[in-house]
């Protein structure tokens, strides 16, 4: 297998992984090539002369276990496999119909979906990090599908962790504030006003003066009800 600068990776070689803080760090263990493969910053840490190349060890302390869990899956398998419903698409998923509206109500339920939510993002933060375009696209894609999904719901708790994980200009940032201002129900802003960052309401606030702007208005005066349609593939990285 070649690493993505098109170099020949060892295939038996395995680097290791030490996720989150001291004193504790989670330990993985993968395989070099696959790691070189879909990341050329890591290709470059692990084949260079500092401490990761001579190590073959790389410390990641600003993520968590449950999104390098699936930054691993995916590095295997290209799939992101998820316990939240929602309907199959061409990335692999699909939508599990044991699952009743009474799963959804109990908080167990709810605790499981707000971890996965928090993952995701997680995930997409790590994979800009790392350079993994594709990554960051499969991530906002199983993000999308959720919200979209008849029983999804806006994922306000992630928002603050978004903003201070990003900076201005970010994808996740600019399609966050999108799907807020395309999908949230304005008693949502009063109910989970402390989830809003700063950087987020000011964002809604150019987003709905540019809607505002360009709304298509048809010749009988009714506004063309998907002018503002969100469509995920905007914010793809490249």
């Amino acid at each position: 297998m070649l690493d993505r600068s098109g170099k020949p990776c060892d295939a038996h070689s395995l680097v290791t992984f030490l996720v989150g803080p001291d004193p504790n760090p989670m330990k993985f263990l993968i395989h070099k090539e696959v790691v070189c493969h879909h990341s050329e910053v890591l290709a470059a840490a692990f084949n260079s002369s500092f401490q990761e190349g001579q190590t073959q060890t790389y410390r990641i302390e600003d993520t968590t276990e449950r999104a390098f869990k699936l930054f691993t899956q995916w590095l295997y398998s290209r799939r992101l496999m998820l316990q939240q419903p929602f309907v199959s698409d061409a990335t692999g998923y699909e939508k599990n119909d044991q699952e009743d509206q009474e799963d959804h109500e109990d908080q167990e339920q709810f605790m499981i979906e707000l971890d996965e939510d928090m993952s995701l993002v997680e995930l997409w933060v790590l994979a800009d990090k790392f350079g993994m375009p594709l990554l960051q696209n499969d991530v906002l894609d199983s993000i999308h599908l959720i919200l979209e999904d008849p029983e999804g719901q806006l994922p306000v708790q992630t928002f603050p962790y978004i903003f201070e994980n990003t900076t201005p200009g970010s994808l996740l940032r600019e399609y966050t504030i999108s799907m807020c201002v395309r999908y949230m129900e304005p008693e949502a802003l009063n109910q989970f006003d402390e989830n809003f960052p700063r950087d987020l309401l000011f964002g809604m606030s150019l987003k709905y003066m540019e809607l505002k702007e360009v709304v298509d208005v048809s010749k009988d005066g009714n506004e063309d009800k998907n002018s503002n349609a969100l469509v995920v593939s905007d914010f793809y990285a490249k």
